[in-house]
Formats: structure tokens, C-alpha cells, sequence
């Protein structure tokens, strides 16, 4: 059983909008990526510090799964998108999301699959601490991932490099997110 604070849903989006998406990140190529491990990482919407986030208008190309994500957030339109285009088969280490974001993320994948896996690290005693999976859900092309509450905030996430013959295409994930403070411009 899948904890209560996690949610898969398959086909969010269409085949025509993941296209549409993938067209319109490519015309984003005046925006700059940041290489890192194995990723390119693009952050729209502005950069969250501590004090807060300066807005910045987020491509219209978003405007229509911004719309559609907002009952997941109550209501409010999610204002920071972090686009993260993969190599093949690459995934990201065990990390958080932080304190920076209302405690829910939202997860596009696009192109290919990933297997997401929820955990933590024990340190059993005179050992070198362990990776411990606590849950592991499977996000097909054009679905949507979301986590909050203890998924969120008590758990880190990653996602494991794979070496299938089904990962030979890059994958684009697009978290989508709400800053929690946002500066008076």
C-alpha cells in the first residue's frame, strides 16, 4: 500500500501537451540551463533564498498544467518550476525539497519513466549509513507524481540511475512548486 502522502496518477497530461511542453522548453534555450550530475537544471519562476523569492513571470507555455494543478495546491497557482532534463538512464541523489516550498511538490515526467524511491539513511552502529527504502513508485511518461506531508517533509527522494534497455531516451521532469515567500517586487 502506497502511503497516504504520496499520489500517482497516470496520463495527466496528452501526448499532444507533453509534445507542446517539449517543443516550447526547446524555444527556452535563451534561458540557462546548469549543468549538474548527470542533468540539465533550469529554474523558473526565480530563485528562492531564505528571505524570499523575487517573481518572475513563468512562460505562458505552463499557463494550462498551472491551471490544472491548482486544486492540488488549494486553490493557489504554483509560482517556481524547476526543469531538470536527464540523461539517459541518470537519475538524482537522495535529497529534500526544503522549507523554501509550501510542504507539496508536484512532478511531470515527460519522455520516460522513472522509478521513485522514498527513504532515509539509518547509521546502524560502527557501520557506514544505509540507504533505506521506505517506498518505490514507478512514474510512467506524461503522469504526474505528487507528495507532500510526511513524504515530504520527514523522507528524502531519489531516483536511481538504470542501466534498461527502456532508458535509452533522455527524460524531462518539470517540479512544479509553491514558494513559500515572495518578496514585494
Amino acid at each position: 500500500e502506497i502511503m497516504p502522502s504520496l499520489v500517482g496518477s497516470e496520463m495527466c497530461i496528452r501526448d499532444r501537451q507533453e509534445l507542446a511542453l517539449c517543443r516550447g522548453l526547446q524555444t527556452l534555450a535563451d534561458q540557462t540551463f546548469h549543468r549538474i550530475s548527470g542533468r540539465d537544471v533550469l529554474m523558473l519562476g526565480g530563485v528562492p533564498f531564505e528571505q524570499g523569492m523575487q517573481l518572475e513571470e513563468l512562460p505562458k507555455l505552463f499557463t494550462p498544467l498551472l491551471k490544472q494543478l491548482e486544486p492540488i495546491f488549494g486553490g493557489v497557482t504554483p509560482n517556481h518550476i524547476l526543469v531538470n532534463r536527464y540523461d539517459a538512464g541518470k537519475g538524482i541523489m537522495p535529497h529534500t525539497d526544503g522549507p523554501l516550498y509550501v510542504s507539496r511538490v508536484c512532478i511531470v515526467s515527460l519522455l520516460a519513466p522513472a522509478e521513485f524511491c522514498f527513504g532515509s539513511y539509518i547509521e546502524p552502529e560502527n557501520q557506514p549509513r544505509q540507504w533505506q527504502t521506505k517506498e518505490k513508485l514507478q512514474i510512467e511518461p506524461k503522469s504526474l507524481l505528487v507528495f507532500q506531508d510526511d513524504a515530504y517533509l520527514k523522507l528524502l527522494h531519489t531516483i536511481q540511475d538504470t542501466k534498461s534497455v527502456h532508458t535509452s531516451q533522455k527524460r524531462i521532469s518539470l517540479t512544479i512548486r509553491v514558494v513559500n515567500k515572495v518578496l514585494e517586487k
